[in-house]
């Protein structure tokens, strides 16, 4: 983010908060939360790091098989229980980790270290594994 941006975001702040009358604590609350968000999440992208790589398809494919059975099988319980794509992201992250640590480097299995951007991705077919199928629910609410 440029100079230029992030002080209109404090001229947009200050227009904001004379239309309002806040005071200038609520005001500088906001510019310190526009601060630590710009600290945290990362302003650039590295285009060369690989993303949709052996690694990310493998686990990803594996995490939404793994949590579709798994919730399948628990929506027949009295009480439903259910895991949660976040579960499933949590864990992949170790996973990717190790499978960086036990196959060779450079080759297509593991192209460089794990990053950020796999372990987003395999986030998607988790999130989509991780719910019940509509089918099985309608047929386990006929039975009941």
């Amino acid at each position: 983010m440029s100079q230029e941006d992030e002080k209109m975001k404090i001229k947009e702040v200050e227009v904001f908060a004379q239309d309002i009358e806040l005071d200038d604590t609520e005001v500088q609350d906001v510019n310190d939360i526009h601060n630590l968000s710009d600290f945290i999440v990362p302003q650039t992208d590295d285009p060369s790091t690989p993303t949709f790589t052996v690694r990310t398809i493998t686990i990803g494919t594996v995490r939404c098989v793994f949590l579709s059975v798994i919730n399948t099988l628990l929506s027949f319980r009295t009480n439903v229980f259910r895991i949660g794509a976040n579960v499933a992201l949590i864990l992949s992250y170790p996973i990717g980790l190790a499978w960086h640590a036990a196959f060779p480097k450079g080759g297509i299995p593991n192209p460089g270290p794990f990053n950020v951007k796999e372990h987003k991705l395999i986030y998607i077919p988790s999130s989509c594994g991780a719910g019940t199928l509509y089918g099985l629910q309608v047929l386990q609410d006929f039975i009941t």
